[in-house]
């Protein structure tokens, strides 16, 4: 049993392994706090990355090295994180931290750095107990000056986009956590399904189909009905997948597609996407690998929500604050059409599809179960206040609506 765990936070390296100050000044503090406490392990982060460690050895590596030239025993260490940035040292220790359900988690790091590890663990770990440990590292007057830049970059980031400079995203463990509701609650739109379904039927070649963010697989299993030809649910979220798996009537890929789209050259006939263009880091190498899979006469299909969408759709009444987050993330529609132009991708056609739908206990429970991400980022007072009205109009047959932008094109 572990009763505490002590996740000392990564920090540079230089080409000869030599730990930087701030990065020492953690591992001191992170040591001599396992001193203080009976049953404690240590949780060192930090991989590989151009900004802070460009050897062939991860940066764990020297931070193990040192903290055993300080008196750490290896016994003390019970994981090593290959992270490349907060967002990340956070994800991926949480894994360990799940195995072993701690009392208590140290985070340790400096204190010009504790505002956003406090924003950013708080979001992730929000079910354990949390303690901030910092080292008081005090450089020169332009190395804190320009250390404060960066913290101020990196917090306009996370705040408005929900993710680091380095393509990280804070939201990623989120559908994680929801993958069981995800799949019970989220609602499909027949008009959709059938638009979608009337899309594929004109394209007169022979290929398979692509949904790119599957998720539970909720979509995939409806287009995958009556298909001649292969489809397939891609997707990087693990406990999603498993439930998308469990449906037949389609092929499951974990892949990430902010990685690679690791399929053929010229061997889809459709690739289609659904409330997930927000989650794509670089929308133009996105567009750049459709072209890329797709078939000549082939169409990517992409269904989004604009600004306006957003102020209109029914969820926006009951949680009027998820406006402005869901429109900051989102790509805007002349964005896309840019980008997929400049793939060489021709027809771009954008058009709307509004459906209507019942407020009924499977609309509010999917609220209540938060199967939305941007019910996560709103304040717990907004999201109770809602969820009452809510549970209110589910009693009176109330008419909700949701509004979808279509953009398409085709390879020619």
């Amino acid at each position: 049993m572990v009763d505490e765990i002590i996740i000392i936070l990564g920090s540079t390296n230089d080409d000869f392994g030599e730990v930087s100050p701030i990065g020492k000044g953690r591992l001191k503090v992170g040591y001599e706090l396992s001193k203080t406490l009976e049953n404690a392990k240590i949780i060192l982060t930090g991989g590989f990355g151009s900004h802070f460690n460009n050897t062939d050895k991860p940066y764990y590596y020297y931070a193990n090295k040192y903290l055993k030239s300080i008196g750490g025993d290896e016994n003390l260490i019970l994981a090593k994180i290959s992270s490349k940035d907060t967002i990340e040292d956070a994800h991926l220790s949480y894994k360990t931290i799940k195995e072993y359900r701690p009392k208590t988690i140290f985070i340790v790091t400096s204190k010009f750095h504790e505002e956003r590890v406090k924003y950013i663990f708080n979001h992730i770990y929000d079910d354990y107990n949390l303690e901030f440990v910092c080292d008081e590292y005090n450089g020169t007057k332009s190395e804190m000056e320009n250390l404060m830049k960066t913290e101020k970059r990196e917090m306009e980031l996370l705040i408005n986009f929900r993710k680091s400079s380095k393509g990280s995203r804070l939201d990623s463990n989120i559908y994680s956590k929801v993958a069981a509701y995800y799949d019970k609650y989220r609602y499909t739109f027949k008009k959709l399904i059938s638009d979608i379904n009337e899309e594929i039927s004109n394209i007169q070649i022979d290929g398979d189909i692509l949904e790119v963010g599957c998720g539970t697989g909720n979509y995939t299993d409806n287009i995958s009905r009556n298909k001649d030809g292969k489809v397939i649910g891609m997707d990087s979220n693990e406990k999603m997948l498993n439930s998308a798996k469990s449906k037949f009537n389609f092929i499951v890929k974990n892949e990430d597609v902010n990685t690679e789209i690791p399929f053929k050259d010229a061997s889809m006939k459709f690739v289609y996407n659904i409330n997930f263009i927000h989650c794509v880091d670089d929308i133009q190498k996105f567009f750049d690998n459709v072209y890329r899979l797709l078939k000549t006469e082939g169409a990517i299909y992409t269904a989004t929500h604009s600004k306006d969408d957003y102020s209109k759709n029914t969820f926006g009444f009951y949680f009027p604050e998820t406006v402005n987050i869901e429109t900051n993330i989102t790509p805007t529609i002349n964005s896309l059409n840019n980008s997929m132009l400049k793939s060489n991708l021709k027809d771009v056609t954008i058009y709307n599809i509004r459906e209507e739908y019942l407020v009924d206990e499977k609309f509010y429970l999917a609220c209540k179960h938060k199967v939305f991400s941007a019910l996560h980022k709103i304040p717990e007072s907004s999201f109770a206040e809602g969820l009452e009205k809510l549970k209110m109009d589910c009693k009176l047959n109330t008419k909700g609506y949701i509004h979808y932008t279509i953009i398409k094109a085709k390879k020619i």
